[in-house]
C-alpha cells in the first residue's frame, strides 16, 4: 500500500522561522469550498446546454431517468449494502464506510473498454434518451453563442 508522506512545515525566509502549515481552518472551511465547487460545476454543465436540477444532496443534469442513475451509482448501492449488512442507518457513519470500502481503479482499463462497458449498462431505449440529451445541449449551446451582435466565440483567440 503506498503511503505518502509530507512535512507539515515550510520555511518563512522573510522571518527566518519554520511555520506549520494550519489546517484546521481549511478542514472548518471544507463545507465552503466543496460547495463552491459544485456551484462552479453545475453552472459549466448547464453552460454546455444541459439542464440541471438540485436534489436533496446537490444536483444532477435533469431529464436522466431515475433508473439510468440508479444503475450508475454503484458506489452508494455498495456502501447501502454493506451497511444494511451492519445494521448502520447513521449517515456519518456511511460517510465513514465510503471512505473505507473504496474499490481500486483497474489500472489496465482503456476509455475504450470503459465507454463499452458503460454502454452495456443502458437500454436501447435509454441510449436513444442520453442521445436526445446530448442532442439538446449541442443545440441549445450552439445557440447560446450567438448574441444580438452575431457570433460570438467561447474562448478569447491568442494573440
Amino acid at each position: 500500500m503506498p503511503i505518502a508522506l509530507f512535512s507539515n512545515c515550510t520555511y518563512d525566509g522573510q522571518e527566518q522561522a519554520w511555520k506549520a502549515a494550519t489546517v484546521r481552518t481549511i478542514m472548518r472551511d471544507a463545507p465552503y469550498f466543496e460547495a463552491a465547487f459544485h456551484a462552479r460545476l453545475s453552472k459549466a454543465v448547464a453552460d454546455l446546454g444541459y439542464a440541471v436540477e438540485r436534489t436533496a444532496k446537490g444536483w444532477e443534469v435533469a431529464d436522466v431517468a431515475p433508473e439510468v442513475l440508479s444503475r450508475f451509482s454503484r458506489r452508494t448501492q455498495l456502501i447501502e449494502g454493506i451497511a444494511k449488512a451492519k445494521g448502520i442507518t447513521s449517515a456519518k457513519e456511511k460517510d465513514k464506510l465510503g471512505s473505507k470500502s473504496r474499490e481500486k481503479k483497474n489500472e489496465g482499463e482503456s476509455l475504450q473498454d470503459l465507454r463499452a462497458e458503460w454502454e452495456a449498462r443502458l437500454s436501447n431505449a435509454e441510449r436513444d434518451g442520453i442521445d436526445s440529451l446530448k442532442a439538446n445541449a449541442a443545440n441549445f449551446a450552439a445557440a447560446a453563442r450567438y448574441d444580438s451582435g452575431g457570433y460570438r466565440p467561447r474562448f478569447k483567440p491568442r494573440v
